[in-house]
């Protein structure tokens, strides 16, 4: 039976085997600062970084970074810029984002790949835009993929990569 008087105050405390309250109901706000929630009960959101070092030229690398912890999760943004040197000419410096799943081969989440080239920027990330593949299971692998291009210019250098996770707790 809902309740049609609109308000119901309870100037005690309120026990129950179980409430449902509807969606929107807790915010943020509803939660005291000190109410010690534990780890568990909660959703971690977390950078992962990659990088090369700013003097140096980016070199093809494929590096495993990440084994999800959690029961579920997911890659919610990945982004790569050059802290070194802008290539020139037709130098690239292309970066994958790649997930196994249950000892699969690994395969892209992104769109596309992100190319940094002349065009780009010095320390301005570009983002990758990712698959529904960037949904993930415990177990789960992350690599990194740099692939390096061209013949003639001047080599990138100085590759940073952050791939932003969300996982639910174990």
């Amino acid at each position: 039976m809902a309740n049609t008087l609109g308000s119901t105050h309870i100037a005690g405390t309120l026990t129950a085997a179980r409430v449902t309250l509807p969606d929107s109901t807790v915010t943020n706000a509803s939660v005291a600062g000190g109410a010690g929630i534990a780890a568990t009960k909660l959703e971690h959101q977390f950078p992962i970084r990659y990088q090369q070092q700013p003097g140096s030229n980016v070199a093809a690398a494929t590096e495993d970074i990440h084994i999800v912890y959690g029961a579920t999760g997911d890659v919610v943004a990945v982004h790569a810029a050059l802290n070194g040197v802008i290539p020139s000419g037709d130098r690239t410096a292309v970066v994958d984002l790649q997930k196994s799943t249950g000892g699969g081969a690994f395969a892209t989440i992104l769109t596309g790949t992100i190319t940094l080239d002349s065009a780009n920027t010095i320390r301005v990330a570009e983002a990758g835009t990712l698959t529904a593949g960037a949904a993930c299971v415990v177990g789960d692998i992350l690599r990194v993929v740099i692939t390096v291009g061209g013949s003639s210019g001047t080599n990138p250098q100085g590759l940073v990569v952050r791939v932003v996770m969300r996982e639910d707790a174990q």
